[in-house]
């Protein structure tokens, strides 16, 4: 039932990483690598039993996002970059704990040199994506100017569908007084009976039918404009991602080993 024990130990792990690491464990008669491992042990007990703080945080299994950063061409999503940056920074942060007790963890400081760090890559993933998520407006000059153009379209666009708002619902052909989207195209709700009163494109019915989704036809350039700049700000950002993915390719391996 030595398998049992192993899950039993490796429910207790605090990454996906540690758990496999001890559910793949066996016996050995190697006497020479038990006394180190135990020097280790020993090391990693006392810590514990002082109530030190290792820093484990941000510890997953980022190996398939590292395997992508080796694909030429490849890049990864905000989300996959955070995490690879996470493990990063816990992999200096292990490394500089340890190495920083060289007297009393003299077997840990020797473990832990191996670990690859790269605080500059660290630096830029963070610089260009936040915390949730999210491409920053200063990872690029380029996304900062899109980015500028969208939301003074989206303004003028917004006030120009007010003013068409504002006349229908004096003429009462309108079924509620917001301005929406569809299809990402902004359109305004009017009751399926007035569908014809104002020029434009229906873009879908509500579930009862008794609404249309109407582009009026003189929005038709702003909604285009709109579009446009989307498909640039979604551009830039891919490129920002491919940028930041290859620069980790350069360390991708040192990080798996």
């Amino acid at each position: 039932e030595f398998y049992k024990v192993l899950e039993c130990v490796a429910a207790l792990a605090i990454s996906p990483l540690g758990e496999e690491h001890i559910l793949a464990c066996f016996p050995t008669e190697d006497t020479t690598w038990l006394r180190e491992e135990h020097r280790r042990l020993d090391e990693i007990v006392k810590l514990l039993q002082a109530s030190e703080d290792i820093p484990l945080e941000g510890l997953t299994d980022v190996r398939p996002f590292l395997q992508k950063a080796l694909v030429q061409y490849a890049y990864l999503l905000p989300g996959d970059l955070l995490a690879v940056r996470d493990v990063m920074r816990s992999s200096r942060l292990v490394r500089s704990y340890f190495t920083d007790k060289p007297d009393d963890c003299p077997a840990m400081a020797a473990l832990s040199q191996p670990l690859h760090h790269n605080r500059l890559l660290e630096k830029h993933i963070s610089d260009a994506i936040d915390d949730t998520g999210a491409v920053r407006d200063t990872a690029s000059r380029e996304l900062a100017r899109i980015r500028r153009e969208i939301f003074d379209t989206s303004n003028r666009l917004r006030q120009r569908l007010e003013k068409i708002l504002r006349k229908m619902k004096e003429d009462e052909v309108v079924s509620d007084e917001f301005i929406t989207q569809r299809d990402g195209r902004f359109v305004l709700p009017m009751k399926t009976e007035f569908k014809r009163h104002v020029p434009g494109i229906i873009h879908g019915a509500s579930g009862s039918g008794s609404t249309v989704f109407l582009e009026p036809a003189e929005t038709f350039d702003m909604n285009n404009e709109l579009s446009l700049l989307y498909n640039e700000e979604q551009r830039e950002i891919v490129r920002i991602l491919t940028t930041l993915t290859g620069e980790l390719s350069t360390d991708a391996r040192d990080f798996l080993r």
